[in-house]
């Protein structure tokens, strides 16, 4: 008789530790899965934050490129107005000289 309390004890005690180890198990599976869980929101929030970034530095390129051809253009009619100014500035001298001239041959007259 007391051969077979032992032996039960000993088998509620094997299944005890059974199920402790059980409930261990699904434990640590469980803060596993929480862990794979954190770790796929968290790669989707970075590849999602990649893609903004990507959209950002490509919004950044087009702007950037818009103010380098508004430089082209600003520098092209620079050029443009400086050869105007220059070409005015010789046909006024141009003209300063004819009226010379004519002063002169007026006065020598």
């Amino acid at each position: 008789m007391k051969a077979q309390k032992t032996s039960l004890a000993q088998l509620v005690s094997i299944e005890s530790n059974r199920s402790q180890f059980r409930e261990d198990r699904l434990k640590i599976d469980r803060e596993a899965l929480n862990l794979q869980v954190d770790q796929f929101v968290w790669n989707k929030e970075l590849e999602e934050r990649k893609l903004r970034l990507e959209e950002d530095r490509k919004e950044m390129d087009e702007r950037k490129l818009l103010l380098e051809e508004r430089h082209m253009d600003l520098k092209e009619k620079q050029v443009e107005n400086e050869f105007k100014l220059k070409q005015q500035e010789l046909e006024q001298k141009e003209r300063i000289l004819k009226l010379e001239l004519e002063l002169k041959y007026k006065n020598n007259q």
